[in-house]
């Protein structure tokens, strides 16, 4: 490095030459330790001829265009398609639209995100950047919808049972079998067992049917839906919003939440109840997320759907003990979003630093914690603001068949050994079978008959065969 009080000023010269190549005039000036004015009166007194270096602006929205015009279906030409975001930042290097640096690659990610979108972070401007598909570029790590909902699960009514079998019908049977299996005539009353089958007990529909207001659980957090769904997955659908949340998965979700609502008429308002942290950015995601569900749903906040906080709140943090001798960190906070929050929780601020946050997390940490979360979460899904158990119970059918209300007749065991026949439902009786004291000794009688008959068959059978 040469010193600017070097005695070889052509050296200097030269040094300041190569220095313009890669740097700026600002920067060249603070390399030696003097202003750039003295700079540029250097090389306007010694006429250098140098074209200084200056900072690449990129063209984003020029290089979205490329993207959707050349990237993207050269990706899909190779089936490739979508492509994940480092690989098409390295593409871009290639192609010498953007230079290799950290800062580049974040506003990558921001830029393709917004024309993916559509609009700005906030939803509430069009992109500057043109537009881009939705799914071209892999949102790593975007959860899946986990737990279950019983929407459509209708009631069932009770069935009635059907009666025995008519132990005529059942003889008959007896008899065409006996063509086959002779020796098991004697043993037809032993196998007439008699029973009533069939017939079912009413189910309950599931908890969201019919129900005016449709409940779902979004958590900040995506490493976290896996265990709100052990807690509640059996009540609710889970799924994850992101920190800022994906802007796949977040376009999906809403799609997902406005067709179940296009698709059930009696579902008037959708209610997402959401876990996030409490800090500067997880705060504001409430507000977020109320406007991308505007945007992708064209639903009305407070009308058609509700975005409310269940966890962290202020008053958990002190009920929970989620803070334990916190120390005030003096750090300040850069985050864009901190102005809003230090008016809202100025005296969280105040106590904790600007740095302050507690994640959902902490709420987490022990077995006690953990069935209070879970309380805190069925207490809220299932509560009279959200679930009308009034209106679920009347969907409830009986849980047994009403035989009264349906005119009919409850049907009867029937035993053979004890029972005779009803004679106004069988009327092919003779007088000798009214005249016994059961119904074994009827089907014992017609038994014997029917192997009369039998033998009977068989003997002119056995004559024609004779004949023959």
């Amino acid at each position: 490095m040469i010193d600017w009080s070097t005695e070889d000023q052509e050296a200097l010269d030269d040094y300041i030459i190569e220095l313009s190549k890669s740097r700026t005039i600002r920067k060249i000036a603070k390399i030696f330790g003097v202003s750039h004015n003295t700079i540029r009166k250097r090389i306007k007194n010694r006429g250098l001829k140098i074209i200084f270096h200056r900072k690449k602006i990129n063209d984003w929205k020029a290089i979205v265009e490329h993207i959707r015009a050349i990237d993207l279906p050269f990706y899909k030409s190779l089936h490739l398609y979508p492509v994940e975001l480092r690989q098409l930042y390295y593409r871009l290097i290639e192609v010498g639209l953007i230079t290799k640096s950290q800062s580049n690659y974040n506003y990558l990610s921001r830029v393709t995100s917004e024309a993916r979108r559509g609009c700005t972070s906030d939803f509430l401007k069009p992109s500057r950047y043109g537009k881009l598909p939705l799914d071209c570029i892999i949102d790593k790590g975007s959860p899946d919808l986990l737990g279950s909902t019983d929407l459509d699960k209708g009631p069932s009514n009770p069935t009635p049972a059907e009666w025995p079998d008519v132990w005529e019908e059942h003889l008959n049977n007896g008899f065409e079998e006996a063509d086959k299996a002779i020796d098991a005539l004697d043993e037809l009353p032993d196998d007439y067992d008699g029973k009533v089958y069939g017939g079912s007990d009413g189910v309950n529909p599931g908890k969201w049917w019919h129900q005016p207001k449709y409940v779902e659980v979004w958590v900040e957090a995506a490493n976290l839906i896996k265990t709100l769904d052990s807690l509640i997955g059996d009540i609710v659908k889970v799924t994850a919003a992101g920190g800022v949340a994906t802007t796949y998965t977040l376009a999906k979700n809403c799609e997902r939440i406005k067709k179940l609502k296009e698709s059930h008429d009696h579902i008037k308002q959708v209610i997402i109840l959401y876990c996030g942290d409490l800090d500067s950015t997880g705060d504001w995601l409430d507000e977020y997320l109320v406007n991308a569900i505007q945007y992708y749903t064209g639903w009305t906040h407070h009308k058609e759907f509700e975005v409310i906080r269940v966890a962290v709140t202020p008053e958990q943090i002190l009920e929970w003990n989620l803070v334990e001798n916190p120390e005030y960190n003096t750090e300040e906070n850069k985050d864009p979003r901190f102005e809003r929050f230090a008016d809202k929780y100025p005296e969280l601020v105040k106590k904790y630093g600007e740095k302050f946050g507690i994640q959902v997390e902490a709420m987490l940490t022990t077995k006690i914690k953990i069935k209070r979360f879970e309380k805190l979460l069925r207490d809220k899904i299932l509560s009279k603001e959200y679930w009308d158990e009034d209106l679920w119970k009347k969907e409830c059918p009986p849980n047994k068949y009403d035989y009264e209300a349906n005119h009919e007749l409850e049907p009867q065991p029937f035993d053979i050994d004890n029972d005779l026949p009803d004679p106004e439902s069988y009327f092919s009786m003779t007088s000798e079978e009214s005249d016994m004291d059961n119904t074994r000794e009827i089907m014992e009688r017609r038994i014997k008959e029917y192997k009369k008959k039998l033998r009977d068959k068989l003997n002119k059978m056995l004559v024609k065969e004779d004949d023959l």
